[in-house]
């Protein structure tokens, strides 16, 4: 994975998935994908790609209930815009949960550690629980 900043979105990764959402004109279940990497997350499997696709949903739901980033893509806001996608309270709470796996300990979490960032990086996830809590 190539990352250029902190922001979520500022990864391959993120913009793969962004991307592949737009392309194909749809997505697949938002809570189904938070459900599974909960599910599924583990300190020593959980790759810093899952992480930082995870980020990006969390980031598009915050997006879809007036949360968005500041850098959240034009294109996933026109595609956002078009779509009714409801979101329940229960995946805003799992994104969260998610969000906070990652920061407790993870890959992405080591990463941000080993670059001298992850002040900053904490403060943005921090910033998108809050915005997921709002």
């Amino acid at each position: 994975m190539s990352a250029w900043g902190l922001s979520n979105f500022e990864n391959d990764s993120a913009l793969d998935w962004v991307s592949n959402i737009i392309e194909h004109k749809k997505v697949s279940s938002l809570s189904r994908s938070i459900d599974e990497f909960i599910a599924n997350f583990s300190i020593e499997e959980t790759t810093l790609i899952e992480c930082s696709v995870f980020l990006t949903v969390a980031e598009t739901i915050a997006g879809l209930v007036g949360n968005p980033a500041e850098d959240f893509p034009d294109e996933l806001k026109d595609w956002s815009e078009t779509k009714y996608i409801k979101i329940e309270q229960i995946t805003m709470d799992n994104a969260i949960k998610g969000i906070e796996l990652i920061l407790k300990d993870s890959e992405a979490r080591e990463m941000f550690l080993d670059s001298g960032y992850y002040a900053s990086w904490e403060k943005s996830q921090k910033d998108l629980i809050k915005r997921l809590a709002e």
